[in-house]
């Protein structure tokens, strides 16, 4: 039979926090990034703009690799490597 205490998914005990990559704070908020998107490509007059759920340290503001998409986490890396050791998140 299965184990009845196990249901629920895994206990805290079982994780590990997630820290900030740049200052170790544990505490996230909710934060947005904002894309433009052309108004040709969504046939409207003007152009749009397409909200992405992040988040953000708390304390200095940075969002991690981890919680960007794919696309934006490689975009930024691009971008870090062609600037001068700017640490910030750069989109």
């Amino acid at each position: 039979m299965e184990d009845i205490a196990n249901i629920g998914g895994p206990s805290l005990s079982q994780t590990e926090p997630v820290k900030c990559e740049e200052c170790g704070c544990e505490v996230f908020v909710t934060a947005y990034l904002m894309r433009k998107v052309s108004r040709l490509l969504i046939g409207a007059k003007q152009d749009g703009m397409m909200p992405i759920d992040t988040f953000a340290c708390a304390k200095c503001g940075h969002v991690n690799k981890i919680f960007l998409p794919p696309e934006l986490a490689k975009e930024n890396e691009e971008k870090k490597d062609k600037s001068s050791g700017n640490n910030n998140l750069i989109l």
